[in-house]
């Protein structure tokens, strides 16, 4: 078999040898996927999609949904602890806001990217968590209050 090479000036090349290469730049459209395999690198990238689900509100203790994009946290009641369990598919986006403010809401991540990053305490109205799920581990994307612009909640540790 030939060596085959993409090149953004040329198109598409066959020299001898064997293997496949790309020259430039590659752009992967549509439902394509990147495997490394025994002598290819990979670069990693993780685009994100967002969930086509209703939004959840949780008002007491429990599991945040990783089926829907929003989750609402309401501590109406008091306050609640609550878990995120490993996302559902790589890219996936996932946002946790503070809506009612009667006491804190501890959210505790089940996979994180690190254990010092594993609990988020929610004590404002307005404090956002906004991840993305790796296939491995949930990542930290921001974390803010949209309603009073503090910078010093929601607290992350």
């Amino acid at each position: 078999m030939p060596k085959t090479t993409i090149d953004d000036a040329l198109g598409l090349v066959q020299t001898p040898g064997t293997g496949f290469s790309v020259s430039s730049s590659l752009t992967v459209t549509g439902a394509a996927s990147v495997a490394a395999a025994s002598g290819l690198t990979c670069n990693s990238f993780l685009a994100g999609f967002i969930p086509n689900a209703a939004p959840q509100t949780l008002s007491a203790a429990g599991a945040v949904n990783v089926t829907a994009y929003m989750t609402y946290l309401n501590t109406t009641s008091g306050a609640m602890a609550i878990t995120l369990a490993a996302g559902t598919a790589v890219g996936q986006l996932k946002k946790v806001m503070m809506v009612v403010d009667n006491g804190d809401a501890t959210l505790t991540i089940a996979d994180p990217v690190s254990a010092s990053l594993d609990v988020v305490v929610f004590s404002n109205i307005g404090d956002t968590l906004d991840l993305i799920w790796s296939g491995t581990a949930w990542r930290i994307l921001g974390a803010y209050n949209v309603a009073a612009g503090n910078v010093s909640t929601p607290v992350v540790s």
